[in-house]
């Protein structure tokens, strides 16, 4: 939850709505793409901060667990 509240707030105070109307169709496809690799760099990097290892992402060979 604390990743998605970092990463909403990065989007939500540095991306300009108004921004997005004043941009031509090529310029709206590169900033969407920017900011999506910006949203999950910080995502991920929240994740690190908090603890979460790599390690953690992968489950071991045959050890998958069922719910």
């Amino acid at each position: 939850m604390l990743t998605s509240a970092a990463m909403i707030a990065v989007l939500h105070y540095r991306v300009d709505a108004n921004w997005w109307n004043a941009w031509s169709s090529s310029q709206r496809n590169l900033h969407l793409t920017k900011w999506i690799g910006i949203s999950s760099v910080v995502y991920f990097a929240t994740l690190m901060i908090t603890g979460l290892k790599p390690r953690h992402l992968i489950a071991p060979h045959g050890r998958i667990e069922r719910f």
